[in-house]
């Protein structure tokens, strides 16, 4: 599954549009943000650790019959989801 046009771009998170109207390419990058995005840094392997975790927590739901957007993992920073109507809610850890 190819990534196409880039449609949002978010502080560590870009998504993509694929061949498939249904289906999308979500990328974890190794941008890490302090002040409300006003520093921005990399953090290396950040996008990785963020996608397996993504992956980690979104299979364990779905085995206990909870359906997710998951589809599979592309890479170690990429994984295909399914298209949906996004809940914008931010979570920030002091």
């Amino acid at each position: 599954m190819q990534k196409q046009a880039e449609l949002y771009r978010g502080k560590a998170k870009t998504v993509y549009s694929t061949e498939n109207p249904d289906l999308l390419v979500l990328e974890f990058r190794n941008d890490t943000s302090a002040g409300d995005g006003a520093r921005i840094e990399q953090f290396d392997r950040k996008g990785m650790v963020n996608n397996k975790f993504n992956y980690f927590i979104m299979s364990k739901l779905a085995e206990a019959g909870i359906p997710t957007q998951m589809e599979r993992l592309l890479s170690d920073t990429e994984c295909l989801v399914k298209k949906l109507d996004m809940v914008p809610v931010e979570c920030v850890v002091a």
